[in-house]
């Protein structure tokens, strides 16, 4: 906390700025409040959302004649510049869209303010608060329970998640309503689309069961992303950041506005490079996305392609605890080692080149006030190969004939590898909703089909030097069908009280048939029928505060890797039952939020603390076993200038009876590995005046289980402190112009956020000290 003298002198000059407050009440063009509309500041840390009566309060707002921004899905965005002339009760009538809104793409899986669903919504400027070219679980490392973790150390080439102790690879994730999760692997693999929040509007974080999406099924939280939605007026822009590691990002950003009161087109461009904090973990990344929409009257097309291309160095590999005393940013990966046992060099291409594109295609038709029709088709293509360099490998699974090698007495050899994957993953998606002021009723599904091909290619062993190779040696290929339908119902009961009910039925066939070079021949068949039943209720205490209740089950399908690496291929379906009670307010300069949880696991698939051979968690089934934890969050109006967002989680994360192949026996009441029993996040945002604006963010995660025996492996606890400062002056030229300074772990904790274990020694994944990426980005 050395920096806080600094900064309270800084702030001072901010009490010398007027101050305005407001309050009023939003409403439609029938006299019908609007709850849940978002009346923000901007460039400025003020904002709250209507109340249940639609009425809202903006407390001593700094600067002269401030501007507000009220908006509503589906109404014309309002911008108001408050004059001390102005009463201080204001009537907000807003106006409905003269075409659909893009918005309305997601209705049909996102919770609204007043729905019994545990939830956070981070908005568009939140994202680019902290879009500095790291990867998006970075842009939610703010929200409640959620941990990051980055192979090479500083947010950019593979990163990942957890959400209350839970692996992304049973977080259900979307774009646009649309799986993101890899079918087989039922990953996220957020290299894939480098800079990606730089096209999001907004992104949903449930947590629980929540609502019924597509994909995966939710088995502990849900990520439903949304991309921009369309812009009336023509932009283009660049952002450009450079920083620690010879980390570089430029941004390139353009849009036509509505054109002939029809068609809109929006672009984007990015490039990102990094050396990695970790030796040798550079990444090479470039994405792009393009949107074309057609809008009139309440039909809106849309036509979206996106995807990237990654090349990063290896860094999944870890470093031991005895080379962490001397040696943080050791690198195993494509290390060659001489007779004696130690390195004498490193394999330059030891490398994953992976490329991913996604073509998204989204027809919207409001039939009348009360119906909409919503329905989407969509194809992904993946395709890339992890390079690998193997010492004194077996040579019989390898296509060599005894004429092509140089001693034919020799079994072994060095060699490189490139084990590839090569996937088609397409279908539709449909909504039918029907709403009033009383109800609410949607029935909606997906039908998706995936085929995935894996295939391995021996590029070069030293007993053939000189050849050029590049065989195969073994060949399978994944299907899958994941077909799945729901139905939702909100009925009011009076004024105060709200009933839900959420019903989702899901139907997965999946093959795998071919050879594989760890598992010889393949044949395995499965078919899963899921049953997902939801149920929940919001009592409104008063206009600014409601108490909500949900009980819900989730089905789980278990993934490739769980079936491959578990006993005769014997892996079998999770189940949760989540229980949710909450309470939400929303008032003068003050956003309270609190919950409880109980989460009860059968048949729980979590991580063993093993990796297989591509660095990806192995899995197991682990009998019954629960997650019970409470949830605090808030956002707090210190001062006019000063607003602290503090969230905490406390959790109990123990299984019951574990039941394991690779420990002999059970045993009862162990701890549930890499789930921490206290997860908090602190943030400060000082807005210093009209252009100038200091964010100051903090996290503690506890202890962390390697294994779920209760063994002596263990994460420990950590903390860290980021620091960013803004800088966004008015100049005619730019519609935005903003100049920003992010460093991060200001204070250079030397902490750990992963590991694993390996034939008895656990392996650690190192993050960076301080380090920063400093920025421009305008818009013209």
């Amino acid at each position: 906390m050395r920096f806080i003298p600094a900064f309270l002198v800084m702030v001072l000059p901010s009490l010398l700025y007027g101050q305005t407050s407001v309050k009023g009440v939003v409403k439609d063009h029938n006299g019908s409040y609007l709850p849940g509309a978002s009346i923000v500041v901007p460039n400025s840390t003020k904002g709250t959302v209507s109340d249940t009566e639609g009425k809202f309060y903006l407390a001593k707002i700094p600067g002269e004649d401030p501007i507000v921004v009220i908006s509503y899905l589906g109404f014309k965005e309002q911008r108001l510049e408050l004059k001390p002339s102005m009463v201080n009760e204001l009537t907000v009538v807003l106006e409905e869209e003269a075409f659909l809104s893009d918005a309305l793409i997601v209705t049909a899986i996102r919770a609204d303010n007043f729905a019994p669903v545990t939830h956070v919504n981070v908005v568009k400027d939140k994202i680019a608060e902290l879009n500095t070219g790291r990867d998006v679980p970075y842009i939610l490392s703010q929200t409640p329970s959620l941990v990051t973790s980055s192979d090479a150390g500083a947010g950019v080439g593979y990163s990942a998640l957890r959400i209350r102790g839970i692996d992304q690879a049973s977080i259900n994730v979307t774009i646009n309503g649309i799986a993101l999760n890899d079918a087989e692997s039922q990953n996220v693999y957020w290299v894939n689309l480098p800079d990606f929040s730089s096209n999001l509007s907004s992104v949903q974080l449930q947590r629980g069961v929540g609502s019924s999406t597509n994909g995966p099924a939710s088995f502990g939280a849900s990520i439903n992303m949304l991309t921009d939605v369309i812009k009336q007026e023509a932009y283009a822009g660049i952002d450009y950041s450079y920083g620690s590691f010879n980390t570089m990002k430029t941004t390139l950003l353009f849009g036509t506005g509505l054109m002939n009161g029809h068609w809109t087109v929006d672009g984007r461009l990015s490039g990102i490079t990094s050396e990695g904090y970790i030796d040798r973990a550079s990444s090479e990344l470039f994405s792009y996305y393009l949107s074309t929409s057609y809008v009139s009257g309440k039909t809106s097309l849309k036509l979206l392609s996106f995807g990237g291309r990654e090349e990063t160095y290896q860094a999944w590999y870890g470093v031991d605890a005895e080379t962490l005393k001397n040696n943080r940013t050791m690198n195993f990966a494509g290390a060659i080692y001489n007779d004696d046992g130690n390195i004498s060099s490193y394999y330059k291409n030891e490398v994953d080149h992976y490329s991913q594109d996604h073509l998204q295609l989204h027809l919207n038709h409001q039939l009348n006030e009360r119906w909409l029709l919503q329905t989407a088709m969509h194809y992904t293509y993946g395709r890339g190969y992890f390079e690998q360099y193997r010492q004194n490998d077996q040579l019989s699974p390898y296509p060599l004939t005894a004429a092509e090698l140089v001693d034919t007495g020799i079994t072994t050899s060095d060699v490189v590898i490139r084990p590839w994957l090569d996937n088609h993953y397409g279908g539709m998606t449909f909504n039918a909703v029907f709403e009033t002021r009383e109800r609410t009723f949607i029935v909606g599904g997906a039908a998706n089909a995936y085929s995935g091909q894996h295939f391995g290619r021996l590029m070069w062993t030293r007993q053939t030097d000189g050849l050029d190779l590049n065989r195969e040696f073994y060949r399978n290929n994944g299907y899958k069908v994941d077909v799945n339908s729901y139905l939702k119902f909100r009925q009011n009961l009076g004024e105060k009280l709200q009933v839900y009910a959420d019903i989702q039925y899901r139907h997965i066939e999946y093959n795998i048939l071919g050879t594989d070079d760890f598992f010889g021949n393949l044949e395995l068949d499965r078919t899963y029928n899921f049953f997902n039943p939801k149920l929940g209720i919001t009592f409104a205490l008063n206009g600014q505060s409601q108490l909500y209740s949900s009980t819900g089950a989730s089905n789980r399908e278990p993934s490739r890797n769980d079936l491959l690496f578990s006993d005769n291929f014997s892996a079998t379906p999770e189940r949760l039952w989540n229980q949710e009670l909450g309470y939400r307010f929303n008032g003068k300069g003050l956003s309270l939020s609190g919950n409880v949880f109980y989460m009860h696991y059968l048949d729980q698939l979590v991580p063993t603390g093993a990796l297989n051979d591509v660095g990806e968690a192995i899995r197991e089934n682990v009998g019954r076993s629960y997650r019970l934890g409470i949830e605090l969050s808030a956002s707090v109006d210190i001062t006019p200038w000063l607003r602290w967002m503090p969230n905490l989680t406390l959790s109990e994360n123990r299984n019951i009876e574990y039941l394991t192949n690779t420990v002999s026996g059970s045993s009862e009441d162990t701890p549930i590995a890499y789930s921490p029993s206290i997860i908090s996040n602190n943030a400060l945002q000082a807005q210093l005046n009209k252009s100038f604006r200091i964010n100051m963010y903090s996290s503690y995660v506890d202890n962390q289980n390697l294994s779920n025996t209760g063994g002596d492996f263990t994460i420990p606890s950590y903390h860290f402190h980021d620091v960013k400062l803004e800088y966004h002056p008015q100049i005619s030229a730019f519609s935005s112009f903003r100049l920003y300074l992010m460093v991060y772990n200001i204070l250079d904790e030397q902490y750990l956020s992963y590991g694993y274990v390996y034939y008895g020694d656990a392996y650690f994944f190192p993050q960076a000290g301080r380090n920063f990426m400093a920025g421009i980005s305008f818009e013209f």
